[in-house]
């Protein structure tokens, strides 16, 4: 089965406005654009989170930036088609930091 057939099903299960193919698309091809990265695969990430499509642009956007002052890109795009909820992560820079310094201290 083709990953957006996939995921039509799971968005018609939710009863989701987006469970039409021709909305589906469109908000799918808006949050790709938004978020400005080709290495991000956001119909990936629809798949193992609905939500994402319920996400708010703007708000994805800054998380994303958040995310690209401690990853590279493409980092980032694994991190986000292995865990899309990161994408719902507010202060994501504090709490790399904090994680970083909580491994390192033990070993440092």
């Amino acid at each position: 089965v083709p990953r957006a057939e996939r995921l039509a099903g799971a968005l018609v299960r939710a009863g989701s406005p987006y469970a039409h193919a021709e909305l589906l698309e469109a908000k799918v091809q808006r949050l790709q654009r938004a978020l400005g990265l080709p290495e991000i695969d956001v119909l990936q990430m629809s798949l193992s989170d609905e939500r994402v499509l319920r996400s708010d642009v703007g708000l994805a956007v800054r998380r994303l930036l958040e995310m690209l002052d401690c990853w590279t890109p493409e980092r980032a795009a694994v991190a986000l088609g292995e865990c899309p909820r990161l994408l719902y992560v507010d202060g994501f820079a504090a709490l790399y930091e904090e994680a970083v310094e909580a491994l390192a201290g033990p070993v440092g």
